[in-house]
């Protein structure tokens, strides 16, 4: 049985919203962006709540766009893009993906910017504020890189034919990578060539990694980008793999016996080290496990999270010192919760 850690629980109550993301600083400051609004509403506003370091719950917690969330799309939030907080959310067809950006830790924001077009289904933020958005529905993923500094008119490249509508986006360094959970046996990885526009579909090329991934989830820090698989059958056994020399390499067991797996999440922490996180659909915990050299050997699993109703959108994000924050919103209802991480704890 996996240990329970000291402070397992079903997380505190951030919000009623949905859409979470999770983003610590290199202080340790943590900033969780949400959408403020009855799930399904076409125009919800933009939450962001603040968690000094140290602090167990939010110092400060308010909108900062009215009405700016479309669709239920998260609010994606990043802390290390060229030196300051921002937030990206899709707004409209016309709008696209709107940025705000605060030099003052979320006190005040820019008026918001347009600054790509796609309506993603997940977004990643690589080097020098560059920002990688992806779509994917049962038919194809699109893909498109815009920027937090400058306004990019490319229109997405179709990357990959897909039976699912998991995309995942990801950066190796300052290539992006895109992978797709297309169904039994196989996910498919569409990678950047680094020659020609990164918005020309001509300009990638394709793999397919073996492994189930009907949940994976994409993590990049200075030991580069992770893959963590829901794989086997009826998703009772969980992988990671290493991005190297352009393409994911061979699968490393966490954890053999996950018990009916609905849900991850992965982070990477400033000194290499990795947390996994999932959601273990037959108990209603949270697990994680840490690994301390590049995805080899793993801790055992333990609880971080008891009583949690069937959670989606879950992320992850570690900052200094190993620590940092899972988010989750309820599958049913509207209740944004954080759950602390703490690597040290789980090594």
């Amino acid at each position: 049985m996996p240990g329970v850690a000291s402070a397992a629980r079903p997380g505190f109550l951030v919000a009623s919203g949905e859409g979470a993301t999770v983003a610590v600083d290199a202080a340790g400051t943590t900033y969780i962006a949400y959408n403020d609004g009855p799930p399904g509403e076409t125009s919800e506003a933009i939450g962001l709540c603040v968690i000094p370091r140290g602090a167990a719950r939010c110092a400060t917690n308010g909108n900062v766009l009215d009405g700016a969330a479309y669709t239920g799309q998260p609010a994606w939030v990043s802390a290390s893009g060229v030196g300051q907080l921002a937030i990206v959310s899709y707004f409209d067809s016309s709008a696209g993906d709107v940025e705000l950006t605060s030099a003052n830790g979320g006190v005040s924001f820019t008026a918001p910017v347009s600054i790509a077009t796609l309506e993603g289904t997940d977004m990643a933020f690589g080097p020098a504020g560059q920002v990688l958005t992806v779509n994917g529905d049962e038919d194809d993923v699109a893909a498109q890189v815009g920027s937090l500094t400058a306004p990019d008119s490319s229109d997405p490249a179709d990357l990959l034919a897909s039976t699912t509508s998991n995309a995942f986006a990801g950066w190796a360094g300052g290539t992006p990578v895109v992978v797709a959970g297309s169904g039994p046996a196989r996910a498919d990885v569409a990678v950047w060539s680094g020659a020609g526009s990164v918005n020309d579909a001509a300009t990638w090329r394709t793999e397919r990694v073996g492994g189930e991934t009907i949940h994976p989830s994409l993590a990049s820090g200075p030991r580069g980008l992770f893959l963590l698989q829901d794989t086997g059958a009826f998703n009772d056994r969980l992988t990671i793999r290493r991005f190297a020399r352009g393409r994911f390499g061979r699968a490393h067991i966490i954890n053999s016996g996950s018990r009916a797996t609905l849900g991850t999440a992965l982070a990477e922490d400033p000194s290499g080290r990795l947390v996994a996180v999932w959601y273990q659909d037959t108990t209603e915990r949270m697990l994680a496990a840490a690994c301390a050299d590049a995805g080899l050997k793993w801790s055992r699993p333990r609880v971080i999270g008891t009583d949690v109703p069937l959670p989606q959108h879950m992320r992850a994000a570690v900052g200094p010192h190993g620590r940092g924050w899972l988010v989750y919103d309820r599958n049913a209802g509207n209740q944004v919760r954080a759950i602390p991480l703490n690597v040290n704890e789980l090594l």
